[in-house]
C-alpha cells in the first residue's frame, strides 16, 4: 500500500468575520446626487412606506385601483389552493423511489 501525502489546502476566499452594524445610518429618502431637478418627485414622497413598522400613523388605505392584499383581487388573480398531488410532492421532499 502506498502512503498518501497530506496536502495542506489554503482557501482562496478570505472571510473577514462579523461586521458591526452602523445604527447611525439615515434612511430618509433623498434625491440622487446626479438628479437633474435635485428633488424627489411628489409621487415618490406620497408613496413611501414608513420604516417604523410599529407606527401606523402614516398608513393610508389603498386608493382606487390599488389593493392591499391579493385576496381582494378577482378570482383569477388569487392564489389557487394546493392540489393533493402538490402537497404530496412537497411532503416527499422530491424523492422518487
Amino acid at each position: 500500500m502506498r502512503a498518501t501525502r497530506v496536502l495542506l489546502r489554503t482557501p482562496m476566499i478570505k472571510f473577514l468575520g462579523k461586521r458591526p452594524t452602523n445604527v447611525k445610518v439615515d434612511h430618509t429618502p433623498r434625491p440622487h446626487p446626479l438628479s437633474p431637478t435635485g428633488s424627489l418627485p411628489p409621487s415618490f414622497t406620497a408613496a413611501t412606506i414608513p420604516l417604523n413598522k410599529g407606527s401606523s400613523s402614516n398608513y393610508s388605505p389603498p386608493g382606487d385601483g390599488e389593493f392591499a392584499s391579493r385576496r381582494e383581487l378577482s378570482k383569477r388573480f388569487q392564489y389557487r389552493p394546493f392540489s393533493e398531488n402538490e402537497i404530496n410532492e412537497v411532503n416527499s421532499g422530491g424523492a422518487f423511489f
